[in-house]
């Protein structure tokens, strides 16, 4: 278990010395992921699991014009940061993302994997992390 947090710390300071941010956008809210998204599932982690919402269970994400990002289960709110948005683009690679960072939370960055009207794809900035899918709720 030690060996495998050790080299989870190795990756992630490496994957941090490695990305390069693009200053163009930085703080600026990328208006495409501004709105309300109903979560559909979330896949990862070592074992490669898919989780989705159970009978009755509403996971909304709420990203606000005005830097918030609020996450609500069945009319509770379970998260909430300020956030700003930047593009980074990793050093061995010539794809660009766009990247939440949270201003106060010591939870760990989200990557944009993808974004459409209707879809919107949240990664971890971890190998074997987590992605989770979200539809535009109109």
């Amino acid at each position: 278990m030690k060996t495998a947090i050790n080299i989870l710390i190795v990756f992630f300071s490496v994957l941090l010395i490695g990305c390069e941010s693009n200053p163009t956008n930085e703080g600026k809210i990328n208006s495409s992921i501004i709105g309300d998204w109903l979560w559909k599932s979330t896949s990862g982690g070592f074992a490669g699991t898919t989780t989705t919402p159970t009978n009755g269970n509403v996971h909304i994400l709420k990203i606000t014009i005005d830097s918030n990002f609020i996450e609500i289960r069945n009319d509770t709110i379970t998260f909430t940061d300020k956030f700003s948005t930047r593009q980074y683009v990793f050093d061995d690679s010539l794809q660009s993302y766009l990247l939440i960072d949270f201003a106060t939370s010591r939870r760990f960055n989200l990557f944009v994997t993808k974004l459409t009207t209707d879809s919107l794809i949240l990664s971890d900035m971890l190998i074997d992390g987590y992605s989770s899918l979200y539809t535009r709720i109109k």
